[in-house]
């Protein structure tokens, strides 16, 4: 389903423009590629390579004998470090709502969830969907595929505050006890930088 969609990404049909710009060479027209997410970024190895045969026939085409076989070779798999769970409650906490919430180990930076709402769920891909429905998808107001989490553009806001407190008060350029008056505004050069709520 929808579970952790724009992080996995989806497949589809590879377009002619794919074809033609030879990122692709294991690739031929009808089959599915990764569109977007880990399905995109690491196709390649996901894909592994065709196999087939040579084979003799007769006039009628009928299969004499196999002159040669090469075995296909599955691909790698890869391994995420998103937790079910976690990326689960994320995406519960995002239902109805347009956001993104993105949790890391902060001892080692690994993703463990990264939620993009709305969603969309990747087999629709598959089978293929028609124009009204795709037009949805793209153009429809809520933007499904958009990946809130890398492609929004969201100000760091006021969590950003805590990041310069903690470093002021690490390197002893502010005190516990001192204030700062914010005017609703910063001024550099000619342009003013306001606050979200004017």
């Amino acid at each position: 389903g929808k579970l952790a969609a724009h992080v996995i990404g989806y497949l589809g049909e590879i377009s002619e423009d794919q074809l033609k710009s030879g990122r692709y060479p294991e690739n031929r027209s009808g089959d599915l590629i990764g569109q977007s997410g880990v399905e995109a970024e690491r196709q390649k190895s996901l894909h592994g390579s065709r196999g087939g045969e040579q084979v003799e026939v007769d006039a009628a085409s009928r299969p004499l004998k196999v002159l040669s076989r090469k075995p296909p070779v599955p691909g790698f798999n890869v391994f995420l470090t998103l937790d079910e769970d976690l990326q689960a409650l994320a995406e519960e906490a995002l239902a109805g709502r347009k956001g993104a919430i993105v949790a890391m180990d902060p001892r080692n930076g690994e993703v463990l969830a990264m939620a993009s709402a709305p969603a969309f769920d990747p087999n629709t891909f598959i089978g293929g969907m028609d124009r009204e429905a795709w037009r949805q998808m793209i153009s429809g107001g809520d933007y499904p595929l958009q990946n809130r989490v890398i492609a929004g553009q969201y100000p760091p806001g006021s969590i950003f505050k805590i990041v310069t407190a903690l470093g002021g008060l690490e390197e002893g350029l502010v005190g516990p006890e001192d204030e700062v008056f914010c005017r609703g505004v910063y001024q550099l050069g000619s342009h003013s930088f306001r606050c979200w709520k004017r």
